[in-house]
């Protein structure tokens, strides 16, 4: 079997996700936040450049939040 693995726990449950929602939302993605989980709902039509284009801006959308959870003492 192959090692389990398991997210650290944040400071405060339920504020890392939407503010990855609003980074995202800031570089023209959308998603819904559900508590610290992001979900991506692109249409079932959805072709390999258009994904691309969806993705390109997560780095710097979990960048920013990061430097922002770290800042804020969110991170556990």
């Amino acid at each position: 079997m192959g090692k389990t693995m398991r997210a650290a726990a944040f400071a405060e449950p339920g504020k890392i996700g939407p503010r990855l929602q609003s980074e995202l939302l800031d570089r023209g993605v959308i998603v819904r936040a559900i508590g610290d989980t992001v979900a991506i709902c692109p249409p079932m039509i959805i072709t390999a450049d258009q994904i691309d284009e969806l993705f390109a801006p997560m780095q710097a959308a979990l960048d920013a939040t990061h430097a922002w959870a770290t800042a804020e003492g969110r991170l556990g």
